[in-house]
C-alpha cells in the first residue's frame, strides 16, 4: 500500500481531458509495494502528474488509476 500527500501546483485542460501537476508533500511506502512496483517510490519534494482522460485519473508517479462511477472497468 501506498498513501500519498499532494498539493494541487497548476491544472490545465478540459472537464474530459485533463492534467494536473502535483508536488509530493509526504509518501508513506510499504514493502510490497516496491516489490510490487518495479519503479521507485515517491518522496516527498517529487513533481509529478495526475491525468484525467474518459472518467480515468492516472498517478504517473505510481500508475494507479481512479475510476470514475459511470466506467465500466478502470482503464476503459
Amino acid at each position: 500500500m501506498i498513501t500519498l500527500n499532494f498539493r494541487i501546483l497548476a491544472v490545465h485542460g478540459t472537464h474530459a481531458k485533463a492534467a494536473a501537476r502535483i508536488g509530493v508533500t509526504s509518501a508513506r511506502v510499504d514493502k510490497e509495494w516496491i516489490t510490487e512496483a518495479h519503479r521507485p517510490p515517491p518522496r516527498a519534494g517529487q513533481i509529478g502528474t495526475l491525468v484525467l482522460e474518459d472518467g480515468v485519473v492516472t498517478d504517473e508517479l505510481t500508475g494507479a488509476t481512479f475510476c470514475a462511477a459511470t466506467v465500466d472497468k478502470c482503464g476503459a
